[in-house]
């Protein structure tokens, strides 16, 4: 279900950003089929072939009104490097990192693919050392940030999260197995055993389901979800033979679905793992509002079970008070 929803999160943000991106070309919000007036400051005569250093003259008023801003002050000076084509055209590079460039123009350069320099086409006016510019075609500028941001969400979920994930959980993984071998799962099932005894009256004490269901309530305490599972699915069969109504499910399975779903975790070994794949400073300091969070889940799970069981529109379908009607 969660892989749906990110589906459907990347389709709907890839159809905004091509939306916005049309609508920009639409609106020639960059201005990229005007020609700018402007006024260069050359360090040496333009030849052409020859690249000149210049500087670049803007009336604030003209491009606050053209890009619609509101900058201050009164003329824009930015250096700017022009190869002159010939005498009178040439191409214009203005460094972003430059000192006085507009926030808009950096944004320009961004949509045109190279955020580091803005592209133009220059005319010179001969003999008035006017000039007028117009910017080179920008892309699609919101469809490739999130193109680029999904590429590199991606590098960062397998090389920095996953591949880590996969050495640490071996290891935890591996230390419980060690535990489960041991006998030390067995141990704490024997310990937990009253309580099952009340939390599930229904299931005889020696039915195969009470051992499974101690089994799976024991490893995941553990953290060793991968024990766990099959001893779940057993104990939901086993729970099965006890069940007069196939068809619904009995308190013992509800109670033993509510403790498995909030599951009391002393050891979260995935959890860790990830804190230890970001960094963390201290990845095993969740241990202990961890215990807290899910012994409060388990006691919630606990405790509706109890008393929705009690409501009478549960109890009417309640499949061992059907059977002993």
């Amino acid at each position: 279900m969660l892989n749906y929803v990110w589906m459907a999160l990347m389709a709907i943000s890839v159809l905004v950003a091509a939306g916005k991106d049309l609508q920009s070309k639409l609106t020639d919000k960059y201005r990229e089929k005007q020609e700018i007036p402007i006024q260069f400051v050359m360090a040496e005569p333009a030849a052409a072939g020859k690249a000149v250093a210049a500087t670049l003259h803007m009336p604030v008023a003209d491009f606050n009104q053209l890009y619609a801003q509101n900058l201050s002050g009164d003329t824009l000076r930015c250096a700017v490097q022009v190869f002159m084509l010939d005498e009178n055209r040439g191409r214009m590079t203005l460094a972003t990192a430059g000192e006085g460039v507009p926030e808009f123009w950096k944004v320009i350069a961004k949509a045109q693919g190279h955020p580091a320099e803005m592209r133009a086409e220059v005319r010179l006016i001969p003999g008035s050392g006017q000039a007028s510019f117009r910017i080179e075609k920008t892309g699609f500028e919101k469809l490739a940030a999130i193109t680029e941001a999904a590429f590199n969400f991606a590098k960062i979920a397998v090389m920095d999260i996953a591949l880590p994930l996969i050495g640490i959980m071996a290891l935890w993984l591996g230390i419980m197995k060690i535990a489960e071998q041991a006998g030390i799962i067995r141990l704490l099932a024997a310990a937990i055993a009253p309580i099952t005894r009340r939390l599930f009256p229904e299931v005889p004490t020696d039915h195969p389901a009470m051992g499974a269901m101690v089994l799976n309530i024991a490893a995941n305490w553990l953290g060793l979800s991968n024990a766990a599972t099959p001893f779940g699915l057993k104990a939901m069969e086993e729970l099965q033979t006890l069940n007069p109504k196939k068809d619904t499910a009995t308190n013992a399975m509800v109670m033993f679905l509510g403790i498995n779903t909030a599951s009391i975790t002393l050891i979260p070994a995935t959890i860790i793992g990830l804190r230890v794949a970001m960094k963390s400073a201290n990845p095993a300091e969740i241990i202990g509002t961890t215990i807290f969070a899910s012994v409060c889940a388990t006691i919630t799970a606990v405790i509706a079970v109890k008393l929705l069981g009690k409501l009478p529109v549960f109890r009417k379908d309640d499949p061992s008070l059907s059977s002993e009607a």
